[in-house]
């Protein structure tokens, strides 16, 4: 699946983050308006916590109005939450955990989404356990993986020798919104010689390198699900000159060679002998180009 930009999730949900990489987090008042319920990425691999600043020439004015908590996140991935009271004087010190281990269960410092569904958060009070606040939680299955350059471009198919291009992958659910949370990528790729990439194990993001021509695939895995590209390597636009410049002069030498050098050897008419000239060399020429194929 290719796809240009992010879609309007994308916009409302990246929220208090700053251009140069700085993270403030995605937040969301909890039900009883007590405290913000605050997100986190557990890795780097969860789309929520990538700089994206470039992608959008109204980058400024997003961080300024967007403070969303993800309304999606992908099952089986993992993530991160945490709450802080509005009032400062209420600032005691909380615990955030699920109401039910069976959609999200708890791993060191992160949660795991088990299954698709709707789930709860808790923050409570370290002391006694009083309920200071809740929140929802929606997991949902991802169903496709979106496949774009690192600027939010469609990521070109066909490439030249020598080339690099950058890609980054998201996955989505049925209706195309991303889904946020850290999942592990698998990448791997038919023809090596062809083209291969680099990149960090695991992450979404890679940077393919055109090494050869010729046509080979790219296959990238996440949650059960894979896209597969087909990518064609082109040679650069000297080698082919160079070979179309070659192919021209052994046609020209076969021609010449034969094709009588005057009328003189042959003691017919001159009009015949160059209207004879024409005919060889035209059918040379022909033979030529079907032996340099």
């Amino acid at each position: 699946m290719l796809k240009k930009k992010f879609g309007l999730w994308f916009v409302t949900v990246l929220i208090t983050m700053s251009c140069d990489g700085g993270t403030i987090g995605p937040t969301k008042i909890g039900d009883l308006s007590n405290g913000y319920f605050i997100y986190e990425c557990s890795t780097a691999y969860d789309i929520v916590c990538w700089d994206h600043c470039p992608w959008f020439s109204d980058c400024d004015d997003i961080i300024k109005t967007s403070n969303g908590f993800p309304d999606k996140i992908a099952v089986g991935s993992r993530f991160e939450v945490r709450y802080k009271p509005q009032s400062s004087s209420d600032d005691i010190a909380n615990v955030v955990v699920p109401v039910s281990s069976t959609w999200l269960s708890v791993e060191g410092d992160s949660f795991v989404a088990n299954k698709t569904g709707t789930s709860s958060l808790i923050a409570r009070a370290v002391q006694g356990g009083a309920v200071l606040d809740y929140t929802h939680v929606h997991v949902v299955e991802p169903t496709g993986i979106v496949v774009s350059t690192t600027d939010g471009d469609a990521v070109p198919t066909t490439l030249t020798k020598g080339q690099q291009v950058d890609w980054i992958v998201y996955p989505v659910d049925v209706w195309g919104d991303p889904l946020a949370g850290s999942l592990t990528w698998t990448w791997t790729v038919e023809n090596p010689t062809i083209v291969d990439y680099t990149g960090f194990s695991g992450s979404p993001e890679r940077t393919i390198h055109a090494l050869a021509t010729g046509t080979t695939k790219i296959v990238v895995e996440v949650a059960g699900i894979k896209e597969e590209l087909t990518i064609t390597v082109h040679g650069s636009g000297t080698d082919d000159v160079v070979e179309t410049l070659d192919v021209s002069d052994d046609v020209a030498e076969e021609a010449d060679a034969g094709a009588p050098d005057t009328a003189s050897d042959t003691g017919i008419p001159d009009a015949e002998v160059a209207e004879d000239a024409a005919t060889t060399e035209t059918g040379d020429a022909v033979d030529g180009g079907t032996n340099g194929d």
